[in-house]
């Protein structure tokens, strides 16, 4: 559907000149339009590398060779939902078939949609006319977590490729889940830390400060960029940021003696800088990081004001002192502009300055101020929009269980967030809180996410049906309707529901696609897999 389609214009217009790389891009066409009918392309490399800028490159070179854009997403944490394996399935597929829509299935499931939209593109369309269709997938490293710890890459990318089909995505090369990609069959990997493109590297960086150097008053002098080359240790977003602030300061501080050297120590000497505010300054600033680098999407000035508790001028004291730390983005429905990190490696530096307990102090911040329901603010904005989408995970990061429960048990918070974040963003909040709350209190959101599971066929069409079919669910699971009524409907039964408990099973998902009666079932050899009749 069209409507799942997420507009990435914004993040790839984040770069938009991609200076040297000719032979890394050259590499990458030669692996994904040449080379085998399908397989897997990596790029690896750490914070900084310009591995988003290579995708968004390949990307817009396709564009401007007037061919259709390859499927693309970007993860990225805190904004949105981008970095739930769920929507990158769902983004993808509708992408997919925006370019086959003769192919789509408007009965797929959502679990299978994808891996079964690349097999008819690859049966129907690419095999015969021996063409390829590349999806591009920017930052796996930064996917949303599994409960429990388990990877999450299989959420999200085909276990599989069938022919003709192609992946390039890119990521940190210590993401513990890489191994399970590395195993695929038909894996290239760039490794932008390797050797083999050092001199690249280095090449994008002279490159970046002799473009930039002139347009300094007084220019940056031969010398100066020959040293800011080395300082920056092949590290393009540390070239980025240094010329940032040196565009802030008087000549007389452009000395290269006092630069530091290398990303790390970059981030290091503007935290110190932040250390040796007045105490007032110093804490609004170091206040408004840590909400940035908690906050699960983008926030306006006026939301961390408001959950920081700032007086009027704070907030553009804090922009004037952090902006190196932030990136600017426009916030819901556009109206005015958001907030959050401006590259993950700098969440992960001041998380690591915050401490844990100091985040989870954040966690419970932010949840008291922007994640309580009913929001409490008229109309459906920012707060009702953040609440629904990630309420029980900050009260969850808190360590706030009642608080959590009292969202995940409110069945109108429940068929809320089913209607605006999706079914599958309901079971993670559900299966979250059944792998992280206390052990007495796993029971009840792990029988909620089976009723929502069995269900989610209903649920994807018709959000509001949740209450009756939670209801029918536990009544057929021999739950007694006092226990419903007070654990679930404090408020009142649904007014049309079971009278009594009927069989319904034990099944996990419902199987849609035939027109008549199923006349027959076999199970695979692996069992794996169940092949119906009808």
């Amino acid at each position: 559907m069209a409507s799942d389609i997420i507009d990435f214009q914004l993040e790839r217009g984040r770069h938009e000149e991609l200076l040297g790389r000719e032979d890394v891009m050259a590499e990458l066409d030669e692996l994904l339009v040449g080379g085998p009918s399908r397989g897997w392309v990596l790029v690896k490399g750490g914070p900084g590398m310009g591995k988003s800028a290579l995708l968004a490159e390949w990307l817009k070179q396709r564009e401007g060779a007037g061919l259709p854009v390859p499927p693309h997403h970007f993860l990225r944490r805190g904004v949105e939902d981008w970095d739930r394996p769920e929507v990158v399935k769902r983004n993808l597929a509708a992408q997919v078939e925006r370019l086959y829509p003769e192919l789509a299935d408007s009965n797929a499931r959502p679990e299978t949609r994808l891996r079964e939209l690349l097999q008819r593109v690859s049966d129907k369309e690419l095999k015969p006319r021996n063409e390829r269709l590349v999806l591009v997938v920017d930052g796996l490293d930064e996917v949303e977590g599994e409960p429990g710890g388990s990877n999450p890459l299989p959420r999200f990318l085909p276990h599989a490729l069938p022919p003709g089909v192609k992946v390039l995505c890119a990521s940190r090369p210590t993401y513990p889940y890489l191994s399970w990609l590395e195993a695929q069959a038909g894996l290239h990997t760039i490794d932008l830390d390797g050797e083999r493109w050092a001199g690249s590297n280095r090449n994008v960086v002279r490159q970046y400060w002799e473009h930039v150097a002139p347009r300094f008053v007084p220019p940056l002098t031969p010398a100066f960029v020959r040293e800011v080359v080395q300082r920056a240790e092949a590290n393009v977003l540390y070239a980025v940021k240094l010329e940032e602030w040196l565009r802030g300061q008087p000549e007389k501080k452009r000395r290269v003696e006092l630069l530091p050297r290398g990303l790390e120590a970059l981030l290091e000497e503007n935290w110190a800088r932040i250390q040796e505010l007045p105490d007032e300054l110093g804490g609004v600033v170091r206040e408004g990081l840590g909400l940035v680098a908690v906050a699960r999407e983008a926030l306006p000035l006026p939301v961390l004001a408001a959950v920081a508790h700032w007086k009027d001028s704070d907030g553009e004291r804090f922009l004037r002192v952090a902006r190196s730390f932030l990136l600017e983005e426009p916030a819901h429905e556009g109206h005015e502009k958001a907030w959050r990190p401006f590259h993950e490696s700098f969440r992960g530096f001041i998380l690591s300055k915050l401490g844990s307990e100091r985040e989870r102090e954040t966690h419970q911040r932010l949840a008291e101020q922007l994640c309580r329901w009913p929001a409490e603010t008229p109309g459906r904005g920012v707060r009702w929009s953040y609440a629904l989408r990630h309420g029980v995970t900050h009260w969850l990061k808190a360590g706030r269980w009642e608080q959590a429960r009292g969202l995940y048990t409110n069945l109108g918070y429940l068929q809320e967030k089913c209607r605006v974040a999706g079914v599958l963003s309901l079971e993670d909040a559900l299966m979250s809180a059944a792998a992280e709350g206390p052990g007495k209190e796993r029971e009840l959101p792990k029988i909620l996410h089976r009723v929502v599971q069995a269900e989610s066929h209903h649920l994807r069409t018709e959000p509001e049906s949740l209450p009756l079919l939670v209801y029918n669910r536990l009544l057929c699971s021999r739950w007694a309707k006092k226990r419903i009524e007070e654990t679930l409907f404090p408020d009142g039964l649904p007014a049309f529901r079971l009278r009594h408990p009927v069989k319904t099973g034990g099944n996990e998902r419902t199987l849609e696609g035939h027109g008549d009666g199923v006349t027959g079932c076999a199970v695979t050899p692996d069992g794996r897999r169940v092949v119906s009749a009808s």
